[in-house]
């Protein structure tokens, strides 16, 4: 069993749903999130307010899932990303599972 994480911004909301589905993940929990990005430092003049920090209403899916697929989901998001995730690209990432009330 894996622990599968995928981060994304709220509009991929719906598009991730499918592609985690297509990757035969049937059980999910979402949850909603502030992803936080540091910007590029600027000139005192340009950032008179110091506000260096965007957030953006983003996502988290995870599910503890089949080990083939969390690697779908890995595979479908790369692809993914070539195309509609450039400016803000799906992250997706597997955790292995040491022990669980399951066994």
């Amino acid at each position: 069993m894996k622990l599968l994480v995928v981060t994304f911004i709220r509009e991929h909301q719906q598009a991730v749903i499918a592609l985690v589905q297509k990757a035969g993940v049937k059980i999910f929990s979402l949850t909603e999130t502030s992803g936080i990005k540091q910007k590029e430092e600027q000139a005192v003049t340009e950032n008179w307010f110091g506000g260096a920090q965007i957030a953006f209403d983003s996502m988290v899916l995870f599910s503890f899932t089949e080990e083939t697929s969390a690697k779908k989901v890995i595979e479908i998001t790369k692809e993914f990303n070539k195309t509609e995730g450039k400016d803000f690209p799906v992250r997706s990432f597997i955790v292995s599972v040491d022990q669980s009330n399951l066994d």
